[in-house]
Parts: structure tokens; C-alpha cells; sequence
């Protein structure tokens, strides 16, 4: 029997090719509205192996050139960070001009994780973050001038109506819907570390055109096969990968 198809993958950052993957999920979300098209099998064995072999080929040719990448934005402190998220800061791309302004803003999605070097630099340095993480012990949290922490998770779906009207400060919301209660049109960076639940969520954000209030993107991806696993960071977008990120390519 021949595996089905179940292929999404990612463009790299504008470096040296590094080994981060594309996750599994098919890319039909559950409305007959929503709908992203796969593209065809990367070969005619359809096998997991051309799949992947074509999936390092595509992470291998940087698509998009920054000149000025920032590793943990503009980090002084010598402690290094758990993990490296970066940002462009090319004056093409807008965000060293937001930041000199004090007019950028961050939205970070993450689940219980205590490293917020990241976040912490950021807010430093000019912009106004939020941080959302459902472990967070008061709803909402002014931890410094500039950066805020949310007691809430960010899903690819708004919880059942039903639901809602039972718990109407639950902590489940779209990124869309979040956006609209904060009051916010624009998001110059959003940093993401779902633990596999970024391809969901991501899905959302293509389909409801989300995408177009985010001037960059850096989140953690997962890919889980069989006795394989890959974990690792990809950042800046615009991303243009196949199967379900192929529209990223269009935005």
C-alpha cells in the first residue's frame, strides 16, 4: 500500500542551509469554505523518501536575502538564549525603522516556556510586546514598560458557541479574533513555539488572511514520522514552501 500524501515544507532563512522541516497534516481545514491545495507527489515512487529528499533541496536555496539579521533582535546581555530566534532588520523590511520609533510591536505564542530573552530584548529596544501563555497566573501582566504577558493561547479555531457562552473568559482564541479585541491592525513581528500545534495555527492565519497584519514571522516547527523527529527554527517571512505554506508564497 502506498502512503498517502502528507507533505507541507518550508523555505530557508537567508543562510546556510539548516536542517528544519516541514510538518505532517493535511492541509484542509474542516469548513467547505477552507481549502489549500497540496501540491503533486515530489516523485512517482510517492515515496517518504523523495518527499523528503525534495524538501532539502527547497530549504537548500535561499529565496530572500537579508544583509542585517539580528540574532535575538538586539541583545546585549552576554547571557546566550535557550534558543536563537532572529529578525531582519534590512531598512527594506520596515522593523529597524519601527523599532527606532518606538512604534514596533510583538506578539509571542508560546506554551510555559520560562525563556523570554527574546521578548525581553525586544521590549528594551522599542517595542511593545505581548506574550501569550496560557500558564501565566493573572489574566493580564505588565512585566516591565513594555512588555505584557496574556493568560491566553492562541488555536486555529474560536471555541464552539456554546462553549463560549458557558466560559466567556475562556483563554482560547484565534490569532484573527485576538487581534480584533486587543484593537490591533498590525503585527511587526510574531514569534511562535506551539509544540506542534504551529501548523494548525498557521493554517488559520493563511486562510483568514491573517498573514497580511504580519510584517515578519519566527516560530519553532515539529515534524513527527515514525522513529523521526526534527525540531528546529525557521524565521522571516515571506516564506514561499510547498503544500499547505504554498500560499505564504503569495503573500
Amino acid at each position: 500500500m502506498q502512503p498517502r500524501r502528507n507533505s507541507v515544507s518550508l523555505s530557508p532563512p537567508p543562510r546556510a542551509p539548516q536542517p528544519f522541516i516541514h510538518g505532517p497534516g493535511f492541509c484542509l481545514s474542516q469548513g467547505p469554505r477552507w481549502h489549500i491545495d497540496l501540491q503533486p507527489w515530489a516523485g512517482p515512487a510517492r515515496s517518504l523518501e523523495e518527499e523528503v529528499l525534495r524538501f532539502l533541496r527547497y530549504i537548500s536555496t535561499p529565496q530572500i536575502a537579508c544583509n542585517h539579521m539580528s540574532t535575538d533582535s538586539l541583545a546585549t546581555d552576554s547571557n546566550p538564549a535557550k534558543k536563537p530566534w532572529s529578525v531582519c532588520l534590512d531598512d527594506r523590511f520596515g522593523l529597524a525603522h519601527q523599532i527606532r520609533n518606538k512604534q514596533c510591536r510583538l506578539y509571542s505564542l508560546g506554551l510555559g516556556s520560562d525563556d523570554t530573552q527574546f521578548e525581553v530584548s525586544m521590549a528594551n529596544n522599542g517595542c511593545e510586546v505581548h506574550r501569550f501563555d496560557p500558564s501565566v497566573k493573572s489574566a493580564h501582566i505588565l512585566g516591565s514598560q513594555r512588555l505584557w504577558y496574556h493568560r491566553l493561547s492562541i488555536d486555529w479555531r474560536d471555541p464552539h458557541p456554546a462553549v463560549a457562552a458557558q466560559k466567556p473568559h475562556g483563554n482560547t482564541r484565534k490569532l484573527g479574533t485576538i487581534l480584533n479585541e486587543f484593537g490591533h491592525h498590525k503585527i511587526d513581528v510574531l514569534k511562535a513555539d506551539l509544540e506542534s500545534a504551529e501548523w494548525k495555527v498557521l493554517e488559520n492565519l493563511i486562510l483568514e488572511d491573517v498573514l497580511e497584519q504580519i510584517g515578519q514571522l519566527t516560530f519553532e516547527i515539529h515534524l513527527h514520522w515514525p522513529g523521526f523527529e526534527i525540531r528546529s527554527l525557521c524565521w522571516f517571512v515571506p516564506f514561499p514552501p510547498q503544500g499547505c505554506l504554498n500560499s505564504l508564497q503569495q503573500t
